[in-house]
């Protein structure tokens, strides 16, 4: 190192560790999904620990597809919002967007998946 002023070292890499060995993402996933479902009507704590754990299934299924490329990455996190805010009514029927060259690729299906604070009849089940 330099005792020159104009040579400093800075930052230049960023890594995120997303799979709990050094940042506790699942917990910070859970915790936010929890807080979030207070906000919702029809909120329950009895149901807290089921939600979050549809929530992970959903984030596993949809990174899947984005994996296999069905979806771009945009397209995986509209439809996992879009799938856990359906019960709620808080969704649009509007598909998730395909990955571009994918099989599912057309002009019907490239739009992205909306998710709304707007209650929806379409998403009641």
């Amino acid at each position: 190192m330099s005792d020159d002023d104009s040579v400093r070292p800075g930052i230049r890499v960023a890594l995120f560790d997303l799979d709990d060995t050094l940042f506790a993402h699942r917990a910070a996933v859970d915790a936010a999904i929890i807080e979030h479902r207070r906000e919702l009507p029809g909120w329950s704590p009895a149901e807290d620990a089921a939600e979050a754990r549809r929530w992970t299934d959903l984030e596993e299924h949809h990174y899947h597809r984005y994996l296999a490329g069905e979806l771009d990455f945009l397209g995986q996190r509209a439809a996992r919002a879009r799938d856990f805010a359906a019960p709620y009514g808080l969704c649009s029927t509007t598909p998730p967007r395909p990955r571009r060259g994918s099989r599912a690729t057309s002009s019907a299906t490239a739009r992205p998946g909306v998710c709304t604070t707007t209650p929806s009849p379409a998403c009641t089940s």
